[in-house]
């Protein structure tokens, strides 16, 4: 992977990726804002007056106004990057389809040009630059879990981190009853409109009612992929809402224990790292998914790579005809 940033840093502005670090590195306490309104305030709570709540309220304000642009300028600085990055290597990557030889056909030439290299973009380049942000967006709060109270920001930390894992299984088994849904009904696609464009024939040979059956098989079929399918949903859904009570209602009731026991921990702490472990889990889930997708790029990033090396050729062949 180290070899691709470096390669998104070649055909990027240097200013540009130094921006993109530090915007990313602004937006890493995007989870945390809420958690620390509701820390701030319980804080507060028994020695409240006029001048402690508005300025309560002019912080918390701001924390969101800041949150709210660090968030703007992330994305926008990845976009820039992307809007940089695929300029630069289409403009290349044109004229090597344009002056090189080589064995493909136009067709997939200009395939590559066009499909290959807009997947390059959305499901390789930008995946690439997602993943140092949303480990960012998680190590963050987890280092002020930890900070905050090891033993509880490490059990809540640890159930964050267990959430996506079962969640992956479900959606696999959610996909592939897709697919299969897909095909069935491709199937009855193709029956129906067999039987609907033959009808004349069908009545011609008095073969409509066996023709039927087997297309009621087939609704059959297609219906009950759908009904289990549903079913299926309804139980994901319903096991990730207990497994995500489960995971975080444990680590509370222990926090709570502790609490009834002296063990120092306050309430405000124990409510605040609850509030930032619901936020944990989604960052894992959206780097586990760019991951993914980045492996499934792989042939196109090689198809494109053999352009990449053919642009020393390029620049033999811009010496040599003037261009």
């Amino acid at each position: 992977m180290f070899k691709e940033i470096k390669t998104i840093i070649h055909y990027a502005p240097k200013v540009k990726m130094a921006l993109f670090v530090l915007s990313i590195i602004a937006n890493s306490v995007l989870n945390l804002a809420t958690a620390l309104i509701v820390q701030s305030a319980t804080n507060i709570q028994g020695k409240t007056n006029n001048h402690n709540i508005f300025l309560f309220g002019i912080v918390s304000m701001l924390l969101y106004a800041y949150v709210s642009f660090a968030y703007f300028f992330a994305n926008y600085m990845e976009d820039t990057i992307i809007y940089s990055v695929i300029t630069n290597m289409k403009q290349k990557l044109l004229k090597v389809l344009v002056l090189k030889k080589t064995k493909y056909s136009n067709s997939e030439k200009i395939s590559i040009f066009t499909n290959d290299m807009q997947l390059f973009s959305d499901r390789y380049l930008m995946q690439l630059l997602d993943i140092p942000s949303y480990l960012l967006i998680f190590f963050i709060p987890l280092i002020y879990m930890v900070s905050q109270n090891r033993l509880m920001g490490l059990l809540f930390v640890i159930g964050s981190i267990l959430l996506p894992i079962p969640q992956s299984l479900l959606n696999h088994k959610l996909n592939d009853l897709g697919k299969k849904l897909s095909e069935k009904r491709a199937q009855l696609l193709s029956a129906a409109s067999d039987e609907i464009n033959g009808r004349t024939t069908l009545i011609n040979n008095e073969s409509v009612d066996s023709a039927l059956v087997l297309e009621n098989k087939k609704i059959i079929e297609s219906e009950k992929v759908l009904f289990y399918s549903n079913i299926f949903l309804f139980i994901a859904l319903s096991l990730s809402m207990l497994l995500k009570g489960v995971i975080q209602v444990i680590p509370f009731a222990i926090g709570l224990f502790l609490i009834a026991n002296g063990d120092g921990l306050s309430f405000s702490i124990l409510l605040a790292l609850y509030l930032t472990s619901q936020q944990m889990g989604q960052p894992i889930q959206q780097v586990l998914m760019s991951l993914t997708q980045v492996q499934e790029m792989k042939n196109i990033r090689k198809k494109y790579l053999i352009y990449y090396v053919l642009k020393l050729v390029l620049l033999i062949i811009q010496v040599g005809k003037g261009i």
